[in-house]
């Protein structure tokens, strides 16, 4: 976990990332980054949106058919 200090920048608000947390996501400046609502607060990734949706469809499926792919897995 990391502590993230919020700056003001002109009219907007910014968020530092430490060092580490730059290049483990291969930060640079203009990308684009995903802020995504999950079970337990948000994740922020640097990942692609429809790959995003696909794998909630991906998880969706396994959960509903999780007997059916223990089965298949034996």
């Amino acid at each position: 976990m990391h502590k993230l200090k919020v700056v003001k920048q002109g009219n907007r608000l910014s968020v530092e990332l430490p060092d580490d947390v730059v290049a483990r996501l291969d930060l640079a400046e203009g990308v684009e980054l995903l802020l995504s609502e999950a079970d337990d607060g948000y994740r922020l990734s640097s990942g692609d949106a429809g790959f995003d949706g696909a794998m909630k469809s991906a998880r969706k499926v396994m959960t509903h058919y999780r007997e059916t792919l223990r089965a298949l897995a034996k």
